[in-house]
């Protein structure tokens, strides 16, 4: 109805002249609606604090309008008392809100006067986190908080826009980390290896006043975290073969920085490496859980032909999944829409299934890969054991492996070696004693 009110007078405004008008607007407008003021963004305001040494600040905007905002105006800022407190907001909302002693904050102006050209004032607040850390521990299941009010006993202020709640969250340490993200694994073709650099990024999680140093390093026991969680057998980067910095800075006024590591691939021989950048050390603060990017690079040799190439099995189904699908010949066609089966129309096979490769020729083989078939619900090969051979009568175990229930290629080293046989073993399935696949390729020499 006020805002009715106000439109109704500066309408009847327009109608009549500013010389001639027998209205003046005070005349139209009461006199509470000449000068209103507003705390701009009010109610509750979540806050995290950061245990820097210095202390967090929070500008408080309060405005001054209404229908001739040129007046002069005053307005105090309180804090609530515990009554006020309870009765406003944990009772109504169940919430256990506590408020903060007076150590923890300190209030620049409780009072704010407004000259004719002042259209808005600024209440500065500071809290310091230390001590507001040390009031929390007292009552950790409380909600603290900071409950501000805005009155004035000569001028009106909006009820409904003229209190301020701040509420503590936690208070935390700054943490320096890694905010990049993990690089993708770097395959290079041996024949077109070169060097290259990969770029991290550390950062801090709060605005940054200061200059941090940061101490890099190689962490060579994350290796075996990193092959347990991805079920890889990656060795780790030999150190002439990368150029990583000893230090970087957090410059002040800067929350990041950038990490450049060079890889010497250009002479990395054919193998799977992972090269575990830390952040061993920071001259100040904490350092973050992600303290740790491991950087994957993977030198291989070529895709070889395979249009020579002869394959047997001593299982297919080829008649069970349709003409041309199901036999062992599907596994070097190019084509990811066909595939082996193990058979199971008419009998099967127990397993192992074996699958056996003739190369016409001798390769220096250094990684395989395999592709699921290409239907979500039967990528069934789990385990399979590959071995190579020169003569197919002495075979060479080169590496065990475990196929994941993906459509990609699933790329693995083996052990470099001379061979111009391959075996492939599949000793379990995802799918009870069901086994297929759609490709395998070789990588070599």
């Amino acid at each position: 109805m006020k805002k009715y009110f106000l439109y109704i007078a500066a309408a009847l405004l327009a109608f009549t002249s500013c010389d001639d008008s027998q209205y003046e607007l005070q005349n139209l407008v009461p006199g509470q609606y000449h000068k209103i003021l507003v705390v701009k963004d009010s109610g509750k305001h979540n806050k995290t604090l950061y245990d820097t040494g210095d202390a967090d600040t929070t500008n408080i905007s309060v405005m001054k309008v209404g229908s001739d905002p040129s007046l002069t105006a005053h307005v105090d800022v309180r804090t609530l008392t515990d009554e006020e407190l309870q009765s406003k907001y944990s009772e109504l909302e169940g919430v256990n809100y506590k408020m903060l002693s007076s150590e923890c904050f300190h209030i620049a102006n409780t009072s704010l006067d407004y000259t004719s050209s002042d259209r808005y004032k600024i209440c500065q607040v500071t809290l310091d986190p230390h001590a507001v850390e040390t009031v929390m521990a007292t009552d950790p299941a409380a909600t603290w908080v900071l409950p501000l009010t805005f009155e004035s006993k000569t001028d009106s202020v909006n009820s409904n826009s003229n209190e301020y709640l701040i509420i503590v969250d936690a208070v935390v340490s700054p943490k320096v980390g890694f905010v990049s993200e993990i690089p993708s694994a770097k395959i290079v073709e041996k024949s077109k290896a070169a060097d290259y650099t990969q770029s991290l990024v550390l950062g801090l999680d709060t605005n940054n006043k200061w200059d941090v140093d940061c101490g890099l390093s190689v962490d060579e026991s994350y290796v075996a975290t990193y092959n347990q969680q991805h079920s890889t057998e990656f060795k780790l980067l030999p150190q002439a073969y990368y150029e990583l910095p000893n230090t970087v800075k957090l410059e002040k006024g800067k929350d990041q920085t950038q990490v450049d590591v060079k890889i010497k691939a250009s002479s990395l021989p054919a193998g799977d490496y992972v090269l575990p950048v830390a952040l061993s050390t920071v001259s100040r603060f904490e350092i973050s859980s992600s303290k740790v990017i491991p950087l994957v690079v993977r030198v291989m040799g070529n895709r070889l032909d395979r249009s020579s190439w002869k394959v047997t099995a001593n299982t297919e189904e080829p008649t069970g999944e349709g003409s041309g699908n199901g036999v062992a010949s599907c596994i070097l066609d190019g084509n990811l829409s066909t595939y082996w089966h193990s058979q199971w129309n008419g009998g099967s096979h127990a397993l192992p299934y074996e699958i056996t490769i003739d190369m016409n020729g001798v390769h220096a083989i250094d990684h395989i890969s395999f592709y699921q078939r290409q239907n979500q619900w039967y990528t069934d090969t789990k385990d399979v054991e590959v071995s190579v051979s020169a003569d197919k009568s002495q075979w060479t175990v080169v590496g065990s492996f475990q196929l994941q229930k993906i459509l990609d290629e699933q790329l693995f080293e083996v052990s470099s070696i001379k061979a111009r046989y391959v075996k492939l073993s599949v000793t379990s399935s995802h799918r009870g004693d069901a086994a297929s696949l759609a490709e395998f390729y070789v990588y070599g020499e």
